[in-house]
């Protein structure tokens, strides 16, 4: 199931949620990117409170490893194991 990712405020600061289930840096991911699901992991980069959380995906073009910054609002993200 296709979805995007929401962004909740929690005690230690916000938080991505997929499905409502919350991602954790290093959390396994798929994204559509060019119309395919890519299979990679959950990053961020936070620095600090007042500032604006960045969810990056990190995953493998070929023999390199390569990273997208995801945009919540506009890319397909889902859990691994949800796709069909």
């Amino acid at each position: 199931m296709a979805t995007w990712m929401e962004l909740n405020e929690e005690e230690g600061g916000p938080r991505y949620y997929v499905n409502g289930v919350p991602m954790h840096a290093g959390d396994g991911l798929e994204v559509k990117l060019s119309g395919k699901w890519i299979a990679g992991h959950y990053e961020y980069s936070w620095p600090g409170r007042g500032y604006p959380l960045k969810p990056l995906f990190y995953y493998y073009y070929g023999d390199a490893e390569a990273v997208h910054l995801l945009d919540p609002m506009r890319d397909h993200v889902r859990l691994p194991g949800e796709g069909s």
